[in-house]
């Protein structure tokens, strides 16, 4: 069975032009279980966020809304090395003082290699499985970077592109006995700088989750409950740090997996349950993710 997790950009919005404080999400844009780790797939996965934010100096208040929908898939080439596409389509939205703006486009592409370290979830010896595999891969600047609003171009925080070429490190770690065990996932993704001299800040997650395997008649139910931390460096923009960025959110929340011959479908929900984004300026929502994928 394969894990493993990806990484969303850091996407919202903001009341002025001269404003970076909004709200950030790494969080629900993970690939989540994975099985079958030897089959090429594709899929959609569709993830919806929103925070609060409150903008200093004049106190008011906004709500952001994002859905994204990925067309994402893996290829095997052989046999302990994977290849991971992912291209995400957004749709963002933010109301405040009865001022509603929204757009939609292509965001940014990332590609994956990730190399299998050790995997003996096949073998008839042993009743304790490990699967762990390290990774690295690579965001592509697809996204667009130059949205204008009232003739000027929106901050780079809340364009649908970095407009930078990021690199990402990813590891995933499961150990199973029988039908339950325990997943850790951890990604780190190093930001470069873009050509308006603006970087967003490193960024770090870390997912552990406990799950189980029933089986019904031909379906595979996989239930899972986990925790997961985001970590957000603050961003710089010409050399120096910008305000109000950066930060971190601790969550937690379950997960469902069903599995039926090549299709697999999954659900997960995750709750904030200690946080402190954008010097507390900004407060993330419940979030929720579903996707659907065709293993071949």
């Amino acid at each position: 069975m394969r894990f493993t997790l990806s990484v969303a950009l850091l996407f919202s919005a903001i009341r002025v032009l001269a404003c970076d404080v909004c709200g950030c999400a790494m969080g629900n844009n993970f690939f989540g279980i994975v099985p079958n780790y030897q089959k090429n797939f594709v899929g959609l996965r569709y993830s919806y966020t929103s925070f609060h934010s409150i903008h200093p100096g004049d106190n008011a208040f906004g709500e952001d809304y994002l859905h994204t929908t990925d067309l994402w898939a893996r290829f095997v080439p052989f046999k302990r090395m994977q290849l991971f596409a992912q291209l995400p389509y957004q749709q963002f939205k933010r109301v405040e003082e009865g001022d509603n703006f929204k757009y939609n486009g292509i965001g940014d592409i990332s590609f994956l290699a990730n190399y299998t370290l050790v995997n003996n979830s096949d073998s008839l010896y042993g009743k304790i499985k490990h699967f762990l595999q390290l990774g690295g891969g690579i965001k592509l600047p697809t996204g667009n970077n130059a949205i204008i609003k009232n003739k000027r171009t929106l901050p780079n925080p809340i364009q649908l592109g970095s407009g930078s070429i990021d690199y990402l490190a990813n590891l995933a770690y499961t150990v199973r006995y029988n039908n339950t065990g325990l997943n850790v996932e951890g990604v780190y993704r190093i930001n470069t700088e873009n050509k308006n001299e603006y970087k967003n800040g490193n960024r770090f997650a870390l997912s552990t989750k406990i799950f189980g395997r029933f089986l019904l008649k031909k379906i595979a139910l996989l239930p899972a409950f986990g925790v997961r931390y985001d970590r957000y460096k603050e961003n710089y923009s010409y050399g120096r740090a910008v305000e109000y960025t950066g930060g971190n959110n601790l969550s937690m929340g379950p997960s469902l997996n069903i599995f039926y011959k090549q299709w697999a479908l999954s659900t997960d929900w995750q709750k904030p349950i200690k946080q402190n984004l954008n010097e507390g300026q900004t407060t993330a929502q419940p979030s929720f993710s579903t996707q659907l994928s065709f293993y071949f």
